[in-house]
């Protein structure tokens, strides 16, 4: 991880830079993420939804440029909708995580500039991204790109129970996490594999709108849980870690098509 985690209380000059912060910590998480997985691995699906790691990083690159070059600054980028074929996410056979990954970057630092060229609050540039209405603010593009259907809390264990930099940063927030379902991933260097803090976490995810799936994913002796490549040792984990995510994914498409509907408050 070369990009710091962005601690609540580290002192920023503005609310773009927190924006940018994330924004930077999320690519560099899912780059590394990316680099880690073995070549088959990375035009594999294994999730419902049938999306690809590789065409996850296009399209997060092309989401960038739909909502802050097509649509903001209302500039002429050819091809807006270049991540996809259809109505599915595509990646070329000799596209390689090596451009992908360069193209991410590129795109970043335009995205970066022109958040940093522009007040939260001004409003973007008529385009055909908006289909006839009006454009949004700079600050709605932002919340755009960090909005999520569902979370996955991963925690280790301290004292039995959920670490304070964990709590602390849950605390931070909240209306950003009601009406999503979280997943727990625990860990710790004993045969429990973090549960006890899971237990802590149902109550807490619970009370700040995002309880959690009934199934876990612990990671028991976490030092000795993976090869020196990031492989699982148990053959068992990826069968599990599917099931577990193909869960999740589950309950975020209910709560995504409620929350259409309107909420109880």
């Amino acid at each position: 991880m070369t990009v710091p985690f962005p601690e609540p209380t580290t002192p920023a000059s503005s609310r773009a830079e927190v924006f940018t912060r994330y924004l930077d910590y999320f690519r560099d998480r899912l780059a590394a993420k990316l680099r880690g997985l073995p070549e088959r691995e990375l035009r594999r699906s294994r999730l419902m939804s049938g999306w690809t790691p590789l065409e996850l990083l296009k399209h997060l690159t092309f989401v960038e440029l739909r909502w802050l070059e097509w649509g903001f600054e209302g500039r002429d980028v050819g091809d807006p909708w270049g991540d996809r074929r259809g109505d599915r996410w595509y990646v070329a056979p000799d596209e390689t995580l090596t451009e992908l990954l360069a193209a991410a970057r590129a795109q970043a630092a335009r995205s970066t500039a022109i958040i940093a060229a522009h007040g939260l609050d001004e409003v973007g540039q008529p385009s055909e991204r908006w289909a006839g209405a009006a454009p949004p603010t700079l600050e709605t593009i932002a919340g755009h790109l960090r909005a999520a259907d569902g979370f996955v809390v991963v925690s280790g264990e301290y004292n039995h129970s959920i670490p304070p930099a964990l709590s602390n940063l849950l605390d931070y927030f909240l209306e950003e996490w009601f009406w999503r379902p979280s997943a727990i991933v625990c860990y710790s260097g004993g045969p429990w594999g973090g549960v006890r803090a899971a237990m802590q976490l149902r109550a807490m995810l619970a009370e700040l709108g995002m309880p959690s799936i009934p199934s876990l994913l612990p990671v028991p002796k976490v030092q000795d849980a993976f090869d020196d490549a990031g492989v699982p040792r148990d053959p068992r984990t990826e069968s599990r870690a599917v099931r577990f995510f193909d869960e999740l994914e589950w309950y975020a498409r209910a709560l995504a098509s409620g929350r259409a509907g309107g909420t109880p408050y």
